[in-house]
């Protein structure tokens, strides 16, 4: 085979734009923002946009969790 026939790809991990992390840090935000309200508030869930309860303490992991994926993740 000829060297020239086989290209070498060069493979780097991917990684989020900088516009789609500021999306989910805005959004993560947001879902810590308001479990954190329904639990000062005294309340342990609070309605979703369609209705369902949501858990508010788990709302505020799941938030807090997503904010540190967006500043510990590798930038591609």
């Amino acid at each position: 085979m000829s060297r020239h026939t086989i290209k070498k790809r060069k493979i780097r991990p991917q990684g989020l734009s900088r516009r789609t992390r500021m999306k989910v840090g805005i959004l993560s935000l947001i879902l810590v923002v308001s479990g954190a309200l329904s639990l000062m508030a005294g309340h342990l869930h609070y309605p979703n946009y369609w209705g369902g309860m949501v858990f508010a303490p788990f709302a505020v992991l799941v938030g807090a969790v997503a904010i540190l994926g967006m500043i510990f993740m590798r930038r591609g």
